[in-house]
């Protein structure tokens, strides 16, 4: 008898991250080793391994605090050229489920585009959006519905109990990432009305 294997969909669980350890608690954990690895890896920035521990600490926070403004600014220029009455602003927190704590930068014209001759209402400057996992971010409702659609494959591997044997492998498609909308008193009791 053959069976067949099937797709599997999973869907994202709901989670809260907003009580995980603080960059600085993480820090605190690590080796000096460790903090010089994750400054190159993680932040793109090289630090000299002669320095102290403490002021690789501080060095760390500071280029992560700098980051996260420049994003914010990023972000809201983005959200002013994009809300419109058709795209709407949500308030959404973001988790990257496909890599796990990585932030995610990207530039997202949508179905306006780029302005043009054949486009004169489509965008001058291509809003680009810089999202960090656990942050709460406001995003045009077309960025929030774009990025909730998208998924990846990882497969599944199946093994026969007679012979204990691969007996193949089922794809299963999982979330890229998790958009909580996080609404208002206001905005809940206007959407149950």
């Amino acid at each position: 008898m053959e069976t067949i294997m099937e797709q599997e969909i999973q869907t994202p669980v709901n989670s809260d991250v907003s009580e995980a350890l603080p960059l600085s608690k993480q820090l605190e954990a690590m080796t000096k080793a460790e903090m010089i690895k994750y400054a190159d890896e993680v932040l793109g920035y090289k630090i000299d391994d002669k320095l102290t521990k403490p002021v690789i600490t501080e060095s760390i926070l500071k280029i992560d605090a700098s980051r996260k403004t420049e994003a914010q600014k990023v972000n809201e220029e983005s959200l002013a050229a994009a809300v419109s009455e058709d795209d709407p602003e949500i308030t959404v927190r973001f988790f990257n489920m496909e890599t796990s704590g990585a932030d995610l930068e990207f530039a997202y014209s949508g179905k306006r585009g780029m302005f043009g001759p054949k486009n004169p209402n489509g965008f001058k400057k291509c809003p680009r959006y810089h999202l960090f996992p656990g942050e709460v971010v406001k995003l045009a409702y077309s960025v929030y519905d774009h990025l909730s659609s998208l998924t990846y494959v990882t497969h599944k591997t199946v093994w026969d109990p007679n012979t204990g044997n691969i007996k193949g492998n089922i794809p299963i498609v999982k979330p890229r990432f998790l958009l909580q909308p996080i609404f208002t008193k206001e905005q809940l009791v206007k959407l149950n009305t």
